[in-house]
C-alpha cells in the first residue's frame, strides 16, 4: 500500500510539504519520502537515509516505530492520507534519489 499526506499550506493555499510512504501488509512504514516546498527531498528505508530524514522523530510513524494507523486525529495543518499508486510512489522515490545524486 502506498499513501500520500500533505503537511501544511503555503500562504497562497497550495500544499506545503508532501510525505509519501510505502506500507507493508501490517501497515508498517518501509520506505518514505518527504518532498518539501523548496523542491528538496529527504528519503529513507531500512538501508539508507538522506536529507536528515530522522523518520521516527520527523514523521512520527517512521520505520520500525509503529504501524501506520488506519485513522488519525489529524491536526489542522495535515490532510488525511490518500492511497496512491506504486507508480506515483516510485516516481517520487526516484526523484529523491536523483535530487541527492545531483547534489554530490
Amino acid at each position: 500500500m502506498f499513501v500520500r499526506d500533505i503537511w501544511g499550506k503555503d500562504t497562497d493555499g497550495r500544499p506545503a510539504d508532501f510525505q509519501y510512504s510505502e506500507l507493508n501488509d501490517e501497515r508498517w512504514n518501509i520506505r518514505s519520502v518527504l518532498q518539501f516546498r523548496d523542491g528538496s527531498y529527504s528519503y529513507g528505508d531500512a538501508e539508507v537515509e538522506r536529507g536528515g530524514l530522522a523518520m521516527r522523530e520527523t514523521v512520527g510513524f517512521g520505520l520500525a516505530e509503529k504501524p501506520w494507523p488506519k485513522e488519525l486525529d489529524y491536526p489542522p495543518w495535515v490532510a488525511p492520507s490518500v492511497e496512491i499508486s506504486r507508480e506515483e510512489f516510485d516516481g517520487v522515490w526516484q526523484a529523491a534519489i536523483k535530487f541527492w545524486k545531483d547534489k554530490s
